[in-house]
């Protein structure tokens, strides 16, 4: 999370990431990593067209690993549009949280 953006990609989105030939399409925003739960990622999503094929099956991805915007979902909504102001917001809490314990990382090193 390392970017700032102006605005992510509504759910539904559908996405060729970079060295990758599958589409995914975006089902969710800041998933953590189970393997390295320091590590939050901006998106997730599942194959596209097959969707859940399995519950062991999620991409997570940043949006600076985007090769392609394939097609953009539902924004025209009220209700989107607040949300996308929250998840600004939650972008700058975490960058801001991550950044703390870094300092702490290096005061204690």
């Amino acid at each position: 999370m390392k970017e700032d953006h102006k605005k992510y990609l509504p759910i539904g989105s559908i996405v060729l990431l970079k060295n990758a030939s599958k589409k995914i399409m975006v089902t969710g925003y800041f998933t953590v990593d189970p393997k390295n739960p320091q590590k939050v990622w901006e998106y997730c999503g599942y194959p596209f067209p097959e969707g859940v094929i399995s519950m062991d099956i999620l991409f997570m991805f940043d949006h600076s690993q985007i090769r392609e915007l394939c097609h953009i979902g539902y924004e025209d909504d009220e209700e989107e549009k607040k949300y996308q102001k929250y998840l600004i917001d939650f972008n700058d809490k975490i960058n801001n949280a991550l950044r703390e314990l870094e300092k702490q990382e290096t005061k204690s090193e």
